[in-house]
Order: structure tokens, then C-alpha cells, then sequence
């Protein structure tokens, strides 16, 4: 399984939750919610949110 962005999150979190595949890569994969919510964006001007 491959994913990138926020494929690559979801990879991780797949990863994680299932034996189905025998290999997952991840690109630039959020792995750590916690820590980027309480980050600052300085582009826009509040909370890192990931876009949807």
C-alpha cells in the first residue's frame, strides 16, 4: 500500500490497524495529530489543521 499526504496518514494509520497488506510506504505522511494541531501556522494565521 502506498499513500502520500495525507494518503501517507492514512497508510500509517492502516498500517497500524490491519494485516492485509504485506508492505506500506508512506510520503509525507502526518504521523503525529497531536503535535501539529497545537502548531502555528503563520500562513494562515492560526492552528495547523490538515485540509480534508
Amino acid at each position: 500500500m502506498v499513500g502520500h499526504s495525507h494518503g501517507g496518514y492514512e497508510s500509517n494509520f492502516i498500517a497500524t490497524q490491519s494485516k492485509l497488506f504485506a508492505a506500506y510506504v508512506a510520503g509525507a505522511g502526518n504521523s503525529d495529530l497531536v503535535r501539529s494541531y497545537h502548531s502555528y501556522n503563520y500562513l494562515w494565521n492560526g492552528l495547523f489543521l490538515l485540509a480534508v
